[in-house]
């Protein structure tokens, strides 16, 4: 087995790629520097590039205004890319390999994606959510980045994380568990082992100075303890974020600033409980650490700790942002020395479970049952309902896309809906864009789609939808809707034909479907048939550019035809946004892809173009919304 690691920074890469090649399993290892800490990676396994660095290390060092975060992920990414060759299975760290893993895919390669954290949306609405509690305003994460990661997640094959939390996290936003990957990091705890435990002082040692550590909380259950022998002392670094909190308990805690391992190790030698009030911590490497210095451990479910610390035995497990739950704990133990030295006895045990070589074991294990799972795995038939389930399952990467303010409902429905009217949305998806205003206006509103887990939160929306494969007949009696919405769903079938028969059987004599696909005429696609031959089909796989979803592509007068074929009668044809004279410059590349984006923001719509796309719709319109009807009387 060959494994690349790939990471734009330190993280755990290098413990993980100094694991790989002690037991003979590194290929390679793309970072952005060598070893800074003495990591046993040998020097002609290290591919490294420091320039994306720069983009983060100069406006650091300069003071500027600016931050380098997005620039350092993607041009590590597209430098990384060109080194995934000739291994089995690569590991990506979030945010760094994107690019990465499609380039890797295109070998055929397994993709771990490694992400430490909890899910990047879980994690921004946590700390949001703690931020708003302080009055506060959290450090805006990059929505680049944000997208970035979104989409990682939906490409990898898979996705290791290093605690039951993130893993949860993960599963509340509809990742499988069979993508899932759970193995808690180790740590350096050689250096760390049991002090003498006098009688004197009850020192508590809390990780972290920031309102993600839960700072605040520490603080307020120290001194709801009240006890005089107490002792607070702050292991780690400093965040800005906790400077006014800090000030209400001047002189009632200690902070020695930021050390090195040895000092920290003498630290817990002498201390008397650890802990870890995170609000969010993937794994928090100190748990274990502190656990081999002999400590009992009090930490937030939302860290590794339920990974390590038995409840009872090694320590405690307590709730996030719970001062009360933290002091009767550590009021606990500082009433009963007996119980907090064999709790710190057992925890130095337990700490031996997770060392770096342990975690070594283990992930090698997992990416040895990954790799030969690709090798034996047979060939199986692709099924649309597979493939649309996967769809939704990312769907967390179309967030930033799928709002549909007044603009766009007006575009779509003005002189369509009806107050009363029975309505069936065909591929409706998980009900996030227009639906909720469907519901306000229409008496009933019905939904059906392939994927289970659209229409599972369809329902949860209000809207009553079923399960259904368009190839089969609607499941519906004749005449039932007054009117039917079908927009971007017929491009994806085999017989869109059928599909728009039925659609005639189901409509009330007079009834209406106003239906959008992409226009496969509009002049930017024409351009790039004429100057690359390039089809531009929908694609979501980019390892396989051919997998497209888009099997059909209509043009004005294929549309209105195959509408006409099925018995409908056309009133309009409009277009579905505004389009801009700039896009044919999409054709020429990525600079050409910037340039149009730039003049699409900055142009009013007049000097784009834009009342073309209504005007010549056969060439100007990115996309076909078009108004048919069942001939008949209506009401």
């Amino acid at each position: 087995m060959k494994v690349t690691v790939s990471v734009g920074g330190t993280f755990h890469a290098f413990e993980l790629a100094g694991q790989l090649e002690h037991r003979g399993y590194l290929h390679r290892l793309v970072t952005t520097h060598r070893p800074l800490r003495g990591e046993g990676v040998s020097r002609e396994r290290i591919v490294a590039n420091p320039l994306p660095e720069l983009f983060l290390q100069v406006p650091r060092r300069l003071h500027l205004p600016v931050r380098g975060d997005y620039l350092k992920a993607q041009s590590f990414d597209w430098w990384a890319r060109r080194h995934v060759d000739g291994c089995d299975l690569l590991v990506g760290f979030a945010a760094f390999s994107l690019h990465t893993i499609r380039a890797a895919k295109a070998h055929d390669t397994v993709t771990v994606l490694e992400r430490a954290s909890a899910h990047i949306l879980s994690q921004r609405t946590l700390l949001e959510d703690e931020y708003r509690r302080f009055g506060r305003t959290a450090p805006p994460m990059d929505p680049r980045l944000v997208q970035k990661q979104l989409w990682e997640y939906g490409e990898a094959d898979y996705i290791a994380v290093p605690s039951t939390f993130v893993y949860n996290t993960f599963l509340e936003h509809g990742f499988p568990p069979h993508r899932l990957i759970n193995v808690p990091l180790g740590a350096d705890t050689l250096q760390f082992s049991p002090g003498p435990q006098d009688g004197g002082s009850f020192r508590v040692l809390a990780a972290g100075l920031s309102l993600q550590k839960g700072t605040p909380y520490v603080l307020d259950a120290v001194r709801r303890l009240a006890r005089p022998d107490a002792e607070l002392t702050f292991l780690g670094g400093m965040g800005p974020d906790v400077a006014d909190v800090l000030a209400e308990y001047r002189g009632r805690y200690r902070w020695p600033g930021f050390v090195g391992q040895a000092k920290l190790a003498g630290l817990m030698r002498h201390g008397s409980v650890f802990v870890q009030a995170s609000i969010q911590d993937g794994f928090g490497l100190m748990i274990p650490q502190a656990m081999a210095a002999g400590l009992p451990v009090i930490c937030t479910d939302n860290t590794a700790g339920p990974d390590l610390v038995r409840d009872g035995v090694e320590g405690f497990i307590v709730p996030i942002r719970d001062p009360e739950a933290l002091c009767e704990r550590l009021r606990y133990l500082a009433d009963h020395p007996d119980v907090r030295r064999r709790m710190g006895e057992a925890a130095t045990a337990r700490a031996r479970e997770f060392t770096w070589d342990a975690y070594g074991d283990r992930i090698s294990a997992e990416y040895g049952r990954l790799v030969d799972r690709a090798r034996g795995a047979a060939a199986t038939e692709s099924r649309p309902d597979e493939f649309y389930d996967y769809f939704w399952h990312i769907s967390d990467v179309w967030e930033t896309n799928t709002g549909w303010g007044e603009p766009e409902f007006r575009r779509h429905f003005t002189g369509v809906l009806r107050p009363g009217d029975t309505v069936l949305d065909i591929g409706c998806g998980d009900a996030r864009a227009y639906q909720a205003r469907l519901i306000e206006v229409a008496r009933e509103v019905h939904g059906i789609d392939i994927s289970e887990r659209a229409v599972a939160r369809a329902r949860a929306k209000g809207v009553l939808a079923k399960v259904h494969d368009l190839s089969e007949n609607l499941p519906y009696d004749d005449e039932t809707f007054d009117l039917v919405v079908c927009f971007e769903v017929l491009e994806h079938l085999f017989d869109p034909k059928h599909t728009v028969r039925e659609i005639r059987r189901i409509l009330r004599p007079g009834g209406r479907l106003v239906a959008s696909v992409p226009n496969a005429g509009y002049f930017r696609d024409r351009l790039a048939v004429l100057t690359r031959g390039e089809v531009l089909a929908g694609v979501t796989d980019f390892a396989n550019p051919w997998k497209a979803p888009h099997i059909r592509f209509f043009t004005k007068g294929s549309f209105t035809a195959l509408l006409r074929a099925a018995g409908l009668e056309v009133e309009w044809v409009r277009s579905k946004a505004d389009p801009s004279v700039f896009d044919g410059l999409e054709v020429f590349g990525g600079v050409g892809r910037f340039l149009a984006r730039q003049l699409q923001r900055r142009l009013p719509a007049a000097l784009r173009g834009a009342f073309l796309g209504n005007r010549w719709p056969a060439v100007f319109a990115p996309g076909l919304i078009v108004l048919a009807r069942r001939p008949g009387p209506g009401r």
